[in-house]
């Protein structure tokens, strides 16, 4: 737990760095005729462009302790538990840095796993992972793999080319052995630039 309470001040002193992100990056925006609406829930001017300019902190939207519930019963295990207390804190939030990083909510890391990994459309899903977040802009995230106890707590890189061609040695390596130690290192780095 101090873990995790360090990396939680750490994220909160984070929120004063300024990010610029397509909209896309954003949970539950998928058109571009949704940015006016973005930017209202952001506090930010409104625009009309792909392309927005936001404090980090504006992305702190907490995620009730129920709809978690309903994201382990979808996928039929645990979820790690600083993950779960981070998305109850903060919510899906951006991290300030490179590469780009951004934590999906519980919506968008269903509809996202399910069009990774089967395109089932209705749980419960068996995912061997769960994508988190995105990391960069390649088309790789962040994730958590599946174990037989639930998710294992160690963030991995999920990448995307070896996850289609289903090469099951090289679609994942691990990044950090938990959450909490992602974000340190990854506020770390911000704070030494």
């Amino acid at each position: 737990m101090e873990q995790f309470a360090k990396a939680l001040a750490a994220l909160r002193l984070l929120g004063e760095h300024v990010l610029t992100n397509q909209i896309y990056c954003f949970d539950g925006i998928d058109e571009p005729r949704q940015a006016r609406a973005l930017c209202r829930r952001l506090g930010i001017p409104e625009s009309d462009d792909e392309y927005v300019t936001y404090p980090a902190k504006a992305t702190f939207t907490p995620v009730p302790r129920s709809h978690l519930r309903s994201l382990e019963v979808a996928l039929s295990a645990a979820l790690p538990a600083d993950y779960k207390l981070l998305l109850e804190k903060l919510g899906a939030f951006h991290l300030p840095g490179e590469p780009r990083c951004s934590l999906l909510g519980p919506a968008s890391i269903c509809a996202y796993g399910a069009s990774i990994f089967n395109f089932q459309e209705n749980p419960p899903w068996t995912w061997p992972a769960i994508p988190i977040g995105s990391l960069g802009t390649h088309g790789d995230n962040i994730g958590f793999l599946r174990t037989a106890q639930g998710f294992s707590p160690n963030v991995h890189l999920l990448d995307h080319e070896h996850l289609w061609l289903a090469d099951r040695v090289e679609w994942h390596q691990e990044l950090s052995p938990s959450l909490s130690q992602f974000v340190l290192e990854r506020a770390n780095q911000v704070a030494m630039r």
